[in-house]
């Protein structure tokens, strides 16, 4: 009986996500060659709560490589998606139902896929973004940030987190110090007499700090989630605290420029 009940699982799953790959790119095509997605909201709305609700289905599916669903059936779903996420988003980047939906379809996306859904390192991107609209799709965003609405905050955060790949520290040549490098009075000799073998020039160069990952955005949604209450005020002090150091270059380098501007936003 189990095995029956798992079987009828993973075929309505399967016709589930047929559907949703045949007939969502669909209507998104159809709305593009008439220029409509843009003017009529009710599509809109539409294909967002498609989106969010194949989402949560494939967040509540455990996957695995049988029964009840396969995980290739559930990255190819995803896969097939994504660039109609991408395209709502540069469109609508402002709107509630958007951002809530999509928010849910990154999730979704970088729990199956393990890596987010702009990203030029993998094969399985459905779609190339140059690093200019990149940086604009990150730009149009960032208003949301200083919204007085949570949610739009939140998910806006999700979106930057689920949708972009986490950029490093900002490094700069007063981050580097080639002190060790100078060599004026000749190479050393040992007690022996002997000449040591020189260091290659790449060791001999420290760097004050610099370079890793940045989280910054990992840390804002924890400010957005705190609690401002006396229990965590030690807690936020502290993050805060961290996002000073970064603003002002300390620690492990400088705040790249769009993360900057985040923060500011936020």
């Amino acid at each position: 009986d189990d095995d029956d009940d798992d079987d009828e699982t993973s075929s309505t799953l399967s016709r589930i996500m047929s559907w949703c790959t045949k007939m969502i790119p669909s209507i998104h095509q159809g709305t593009k060659k008439q220029q409509t997605l843009g003017n009529n909201q009710d599509l809109l709305i539409l294909l967002s709560h498609i989106l969010e609700a194949v989402s949560l289905i494939i967040l509540q599916t455990t996957p695995c490589e049988t029964k009840p669903c396969p995980s290739g059936l559930l990255k190819g779903t995803l896969t097939k998606l994504h660039p109609v996420a991408l395209d709502i988003l540069t469109h609508h980047p402002t709107s509630l139902t958007v951002l809530r939906s999509l928010d849910t379809f990154g999730s979704a996306y970088t729990q199956i896929c393990s890596h987010p859904l702009i990203d030029k390192s993998t094969s399985t991107s459905a779609i190339s973004y140059s690093l200019e609209e990149e940086d604009a799709l990150f730009t149009s965003l960032l208003p949301n940030l200083r919204s007085s609405n949570h949610y739009r905050r939140k998910w806006t955060l999700g979106i930057l987190e689920h949708y972009f790949p986490t950029k490093g520290f900002a490094m700069d040549q007063n981050m580097v110090d080639y002190t060790d490098d100078l060599d004026e009075e000749g190479p050393e000799t040992t007690a022996d007499g002997n000449t040591p073998k020189p260091k290659p020039r790449h060791s001999s160069i420290n760097f004050k700090g610099g370079g890793g990952l940045c989280q910054l955005v990992p840390l804002l949604q924890q400010l957005e989630e705190g609690n401002p209450s006396l229990q965590n005020e030690r807690t936020l002090v502290g993050m805060i605290s961290k996002l000073e150091v970064w603003g002002r270059g300390g620690g492990l380098g400088r705040l790249p420029v769009l993360y900057a501007e985040a923060a500011i936003h936020h």
